[in-house]
């Protein structure tokens, strides 16, 4: 299975935080400098201090980096995402906007899968196991013949074409998602035109129930 580790990174990474083994990765080029790694997987927390959120993991986060502390083969980092030194802009890249967000970078890979299990050591645990005895290019022993035919065929493929190919694949998806945000913003908007018709309502109640109780009285 693989493991956590905390490495030094010279000067460009922070001192490992005093209540865990967690790497604080303070700027644009001590995160360049360790994720995506050629060799070593990572896994990063993107977080606020103020986020309480964020304050409940902690403990669990430290001891999910502590417990492994020696490996060699999984970096654990985190990133606060309102240091305007540098963490404001890792966030931004990773288009983070949630707090927590943990995020897993498969050795050799820039573009990350979003961990969105129970935040619990052993959930954290599973999913670098399964992450790491996964199908990729680096591990084609555990790939099926599908998902070699996959590998090899992208790999013919010129620069411009590998690009083409995946713009057409993700072309589909982009635009569900924006569908879906979309829809999501428009149930906010009629979520607080309910709260503010709710609230004019119970206003309303309150200035005339008297009034309207009497007159409804005075009919029987």
């Amino acid at each position: 299975m693989r493991r956590s580790i905390v490495l030094s990174l010279s000067a460009l990474v922070s001192t490992a935080l005093a209540d865990g083994g967690s790497t604080a990765l303070a700027t644009e080029a001590a995160f360049d400098a360790a994720v995506p790694h050629a060799t070593r997987s990572a896994f990063v927390l993107f977080y606020a201090p103020w986020c309480g959120h964020c304050k409940a993991l902690k403990p669990t986060w430290s001891q999910f980096a502590a417990k492994h502390k020696d490996s060699k083969e999984l970096l654990v980092a985190e990133v606060d995402c309102t240091d305007s030194k540098g963490g404001e802009a890792i966030c931004e890249r990773y288009d983070v906007e949630g707090f927590p967000t943990i995020k897993y970078f498969d050795a050799g890979e820039s573009e990350p899968e979003d961990f969105e299990d129970e935040r619990g050591i052993e959930a954290l645990e599973a999913f670098a196991k399964e992450m790491a005895n996964s199908c990729k290019p680096s591990q084609l022993e555990l790939c099926s013949a599908e998902e070699k035919a996959i590998i090899a065929s992208h790999r013919a493929l010129s620069e411009d074409d590998r690009a083409a190919e995946l713009a057409k694949l993700m072309a589909p998806l982009e635009a569900a998602e924006a569908e879906l945000a979309t829809i999501e913003a428009q149930i906010e908007e009629l979520e607080e035109k309910q709260e503010e018709a709710e609230e004019r309502v119970d206003d309303l109640k309150k200035e005339h129930a008297k009034e309207i109780k009497l007159r409804k009285l005075a009919e029987l």
